[in-house]
């Protein structure tokens, strides 16, 4: 097999992979390379063009200038409607032209992906310049939290080229920024404050979603900055007034009442409260009972409002009874309702109960473990039958309601003292969720506290941005037996006493040193008399004549640890000269 007839073969490979337009020829004009391309533009069939004339095949052509000893050159046409654009090369074999090849490209294509891009990048442009227009500051980031728009703007107040700085990991521009977590969790993240340049803008954090699957997240801004946000509430607050006492009244009249919050009110990122989060999110559409166990101050009833407001029922009404707080005597009617003269008071016309007013909706019965034996029999009965008697009367109304249950107490301590029906303990664990204490939510107290914070701030018409570093080791350390419930009223009682723009531990209400322990309890009792403007309870120019060396070095090292170091923040909240506590600890040396 000579040279040409190998390149005709290795040709003929070729032609079948490419997704253009192969042709060759030989010496004398005929044609040994024709690909389905190329039929497909002339409506031949490619076993009925091999072996003929290139000038019966394709009369359009010129190949014969390039077989008469013609150079490689290129030239449009048009065959049948399709645009080309025709590559003509020699095929040369001892300096003697022994065929040509032919490769033919589509150009009326080309032309269309073209127009194609162009329009694309107009309309890019157009999106761009929209953004940049109706937002002050709007990004984007993929799910691994690289950057892939920033508006003009967003990219001026951080100090960086828009242009560069894509595909870059936002982390590396803003350590606080949310929009990562949001792709990762999607979880959105409403109302969050963007601080930049001393200033504080609301923004929203909303996930990006392709199908079913995670694509990343978008951060916008609400509001030009603060001051924007509080004038647009100002202008709001009558209406709201207006409107909110419209539906509170018509539902009161209608003796119902919904769900007012969901899962975005549920605030953390540790692992605990994700995992409960996702358990609720999966059952919510479902009819199944839930029971929530924590413990108190953990969020319970938020649990339950999120569950309904995104269930089927929904639209439905959420009922609300705290078994607990109802004396025992007027529990069974308030669940259960009454008929007229069921007993003496009762009122005329009688009274629905609260598990006939969730029909079609749910029922929250709240510190379930408090419920006595009989009415723990009549709930059983209720559950399983989805029947009621009301007081009063022998005839049975069915209801069709969702049952969510929560405590605080030990169901199954409490079944094996016979204080608790283990039938009914069966059947309300349908789905049984663990609401963590705070002290198990790792990393969650850092952005429970900034929420509480901008939040009660707001409230009170103070610009409460930042906390101190002792404040913020007392926070981190303390139990929290008292749980969410716990840091946000002593938030809001700081909150109250702050003098100031930052947190201290002045501002600290006096109970809460009495309820810290440990080493934290030994240094508020010996620093914080000073830190809150009392006098201090052993100051260190005085702990010579008062207490042994071994105390007085413990101070000093504690307050050290506590202000991270600084010697003048540490003098102050003893309330010495620099150059007394200096001396001290020249004296002591206690590292």
């Amino acid at each position: 097999m000579g040279r040409t007839d190998t390149l005709f073969e290795f040709m003929c490979l070729l032609a079948e992979n490419l997704h253009q337009g192969v042709v060759v020829v030989d010496a004398a004009g005929s044609v040994r390379v024709f690909n389905y391309f190329c039929g497909s533009v002339l409506k031949l069939r490619v076993q009925d063009a091999l072996g003929k004339s290139w000038a019966d095949v394709m009369p359009h052509n010129r190949l014969g200038e390039i077989l008469s000893g013609g150079n490689a050159r290129c030239y449009y046409t048009t065959v049948n409607g399709e645009k080309l654009r025709i590559t003509q090369v020699p095929l040369r074999e001892e300096g003697k032209i022994s065929g040509a090849v032919e490769f033919w490209d589509n150009y009326g294509e080309v032309e269309k992906l073209t127009c194609r891009l162009k329009k694309l990048v107009m309309r890019n442009r157009l999106l761009d310049g929209i953004l940049n227009t109706a937002f002050e500051d709007i990004g984007a980031v993929d799910g691994e939290g690289r950057i892939t728009y920033l508006s003009k703007k967003t990219a001026t107040k951080l100090g960086v080229d828009r242009q560069a700085v894509l595909g870059s990991p936002m982390r590396e521009i803003r350590q606080d920024c949310l929009m990562e977590k949001v792709a990762r969790t999607g979880v959105p993240q409403m109302g969050e404050l963007w601080h930049i340049n001393k200033s504080f803008i609301p923004v929203m954090v909303l996930p990006l979603t392709e199908g079913s699957d995670m694509a990343g997240a978008v951060c916008k801004s609400v509001f030009r900055d603060i001051e924007e946000a509080r004038s647009f509430v100002g202008r709001l607050q009558p209406y709201c007034k207006e409107n909110l006492g419209r539906l509170r009244k018509k539902k009161n009249d209608a003796g119902l009442a919904s769900a007012k919050f969901t899962f975005d009110d549920i605030l953390g990122e540790s692992a605990a409260i994700r995992k409960a989060k996702s358990l609720a999110l999966r059952v919510a559409d479902s009819d199944t009972t839930v029971l929530l166990l924590g413990e108190s101050g953990t969020g319970k009833e938020l649990f339950a409002h999120a569950i309904h407001s995104v269930s089927a029922r929904k639209n439905g009404p959420f009922i609300r009874v705290n078994c607990a707080s109802i004396p025992e005597s007027l529990l069974e009617s308030e669940l259960f309702g009454y008929e007229e003269g069921a007993f003496t008071g009762a009122r005329k016309g009688g009274k629905p109960g609260k598990f006939e007013l969730a029909n079609r909706g749910t029922i929250f019965l709240d510190e379930i473990g408090d419920m006595s034996l009989t009415m723990q029999a009549k709930l059983l009965r209720t559950l399983q039958e989805g029947e009621i008697e009301k007081v009063g009367s022998t005839e049975t109304v069915s209801v069709d309601m969702r049952v969510i249950a929560a405590t605080n107490q030990n169901l199954k301590a409490r079944v094996r003292h016979g204080e608790f029906r283990e039938d009914l303990y069966y059947r309300l664990e349908g789905i049984l969720i663990t609401i963590p204490p705070l002290r198990q939510r790792d990393g969650d107290i850092d952005l429970l506290v900034r929420r509480f914070l901008s939040l009660l701030s707001r409230r009170a018409g103070k610009d409460i941005a930042d906390i101190s570093p002792e404040v913020w080791q007392l926070l981190k350390k303390y139990d929290w037996p008292g749980n969410v419930r716990e840091l946000f009223n002593l938030l809001e009682g700081t909150v109250c006493l702050a003098i100031g723009n930052r947190l201290e531990l002045a501002d600290l209400p006096p109970h809460f040193f009495g309820q810290v322990s440990g080493k934290e309890k030994l240094l508020v009792e010996k620093v914080t008399g000073s830190a809150r403007g009392e006098k201090s309870v052993c100051p260190i120019h005085a702990l010579g004549d008062a207490v042994g060396d071994a105390e007085e070095i413990a101070i000093i090292r504690q307050t050290l640890e506590l202000t991270h170091g600084n010697k003048k923040r540490a003098a102050s909240m003893l309330g010495v000269a620099r150059s007394t506590f200096y001396e001290k600890m020249k004296k002591y040396n206690p590292g």
